[in-house]
């Protein structure tokens, strides 16, 4: 199963959409399951406040985690993560106009057509999900990119 794939089966099955994209790369750096999902719960719905979207802040912080150093002094490393953070923003950007929790959610349920829905379905995990796919791949190609 792809990074894309498992990330998604995570938010179906209940993970927020930060615990999601975090529980799927964290292994990675070093970040259990476990406390992938308590760092991140409370990121999902836009920081709980429809602020930026939990599966990009996510991301970002694996962008963090890649290209951050742990000297607070490393100009070079700071760069790096900065233009790695705009590379992924302006991805996700391209293809959803916003990174903004409350935007992306509004956008996606004016889209969406419910009658798509199965019984039962939320209409917002019927949206969001694409925005942890879309996070997904995002970051593995800037990643990718990058290394």
């Amino acid at each position: 199963m792809s990074k894309i794939e498992s990330a998604a089966a995570r938010y179906e099955d209940g993970l927020n959409c930060a615990q999601s994209v975090l529980t799927v790369f964290g292994g990675n750096y070093g970040i259990d399951e476990k406390t992938a999902k308590r760092l991140t719960s409370s990121f999902g719905g836009g920081l709980c406040q429809g602020d930026v979207c939990g599966a990009v802040a996510a991301a970002i912080m694996i962008l963090g985690l890649h290209f951050g150093s742990e000297d607070n002094v490393d100009p070079e490393s700071k760069k790096k993560t900065a233009e790695a953070v705009k590379k992924f923003s302006k991805k996700f950007k391209t293809k959803h106009q916003s990174i903004q929790c409350r935007d992306l959610l509004s956008r996606g349920l004016r889209k969406l057509d419910k009658t798509q829905l199965q019984e039962g379905e939320s209409p917002k995990k019927k949206v969001c999900v694409c925005y942890v796919e879309d996070a997904v791949k995002a970051l593995e190609e800037v990643l990718s990119a990058e290394s």
